[in-house]
């Protein structure tokens, strides 16, 4: 019924029907973006293009909007070809799956540089003298590419260890995480910073075999409802655990989030924190969104487009949703401007001290 009021709601708003390809699937995103449902969305369609500046991105701090080139910032961005760019960015999230607004940003700033022809893009900074200039910026096509790095591990002390998770993917990646652990066991830390800001997800079962080397003991990590069969509609429950795998690190951890956490890395954030009491987390409110999706390819003319379309209901630990809440750190540390200025990372910092609060010493 909800999805019917919906686009009963929608339909009636359009006052036009779409007259090309790019249209007709923008509406279609549109549409999807107001079920306020992360996982449901489009995934590939005919014509689906973007581009934007290599090697260029954007900060929002503050209500500010700052241009990046690499780590360098350039300086605040006052207009994007004459346009203002909180206009841009609501422009934006219109069109994106998310039931959080920290995810929607997030999200929407990835594409605030971009569009879909290839055209040069000007841009109006100023920099940080208060001069103003215009910067002229060639676009071109996003190509996604894999993390070169998906675990990066190091010492920070002779007793503090620190593993960097970029994703939940990766064929060799269990096992890279089996040997990590290993090594922290013999170079007998007392406490692991994970690092997990900026992991969208990917694949649940690497992220539930690491938080098995976590536990002593078999641990609930996540309750999920989805429909009885095709047919019925009625809901079943079914409760998700994690068995405890040797070697067993027992040591306490610390566990540093973002806007970006999503999906399975919510699903390895939650089943540390909540009940099981495993983690201490410092960051950011993580993105909101886990829904396990189904892909629908459907004929499109000579072509084809992807639907992918929720299959359950998440419930964390304590069984409060995941979906529309995202998970809330223990201790709130955001990023200031001056960290991004010097390349200094605050929330690390913040981290390695609350390590040495556990009763050992490390420095940063």
């Amino acid at each position: 019924m909800k999805f019917k009021s919906l686009y009963e709601k929608y339909y009636s708003e359009i006052k036009n029907l779409p007259e090309n390809d790019r249209d007709f699937f923008s509406h279609i995103e549109q549409f999807l973006a107001s079920l306020k449902n992360s996982h449901t969305k489009l995934g590939n369609y005919p014509g689906k293009m973007f581009f934007k500046p290599k090697g260029y991105s954007v900060l929002f701090l503050n209500k500010r909007f700052y241009l990046r080139r690499g780590t360098k910032i350039i300086g605040e961005i006052l207009n994007i070809n004459d346009e203002e760019p909180i206009e841009i960015l609501n422009f934006i999230i219109r069109k994106i799956s998310s039931s959080t607004k920290q995810y929607l940003i997030y999200r929407a700033l990835m594409f605030l540089l971009a569009d879909r022809d290839g055209k040069p893009v000007r841009i109006k900074v100023k920099n940080f003298d208060g001069e103003t200039r215009v910067i002229h910026l060639r676009r071109e096509k996003i190509i996604y590419k894999l993390f070169k790095k998906i675990v990066e591990t190091k010492l920070l002390s002779k007793q503090l260890g620190y593993i960097k998770i970029s994703a939940w993917n990766g064929e060799e990646t269990q096992s890279l995480l089996d040997k990590k652990i290993d090594y922290f066991i013999k170079n007998k830390i007392k406490a692991l910073i994970i690092d997990v800001r900026g992991n969208d997800g990917g694949n649940s079962n690497i992220a539930k075999h690491l938080a098995s080397h976590l536990f002593n003991k078999k641990v609930l990590f996540s309750i999920t409802k989805f429909r009885i069969s095709k047919r019925d509609f009625r809901l079943k429950r079914s409760l998700n655990n994690v068995e405890s795998t040797k070697p067993y690190l027992n040591v306490p951890i610390i566990l540093l989030i973002d806007a970006a956490c999503f999906s399975s890395n919510e699903y390895f954030i939650s089943g540390l924190k909540d009940n099981n009491k495993r983690a201490y987390l410092i960051g950011e409110t993580t993105g909101g969104g886990s829904g396990n999706p189904k892909k629908f390819v459907i004929p499109y003319k000579e072509s084809s487009f992807e639907l992918l379309i929720s299959t359950w209901q998440y419930y964390r630990p304590n069984k409060a949703p995941l979906e529309g809440k995202g998970i809330k750190p223990h201790l709130v540390v955001r990023p200031i401007l001056k960290d991004f200025i010097i390349r200094h990372d605050r929330v690390l910092e913040v981290a390695i001290k609350k390590a040495t609060h556990l009763g050992f010493e490390s420095k940063f």
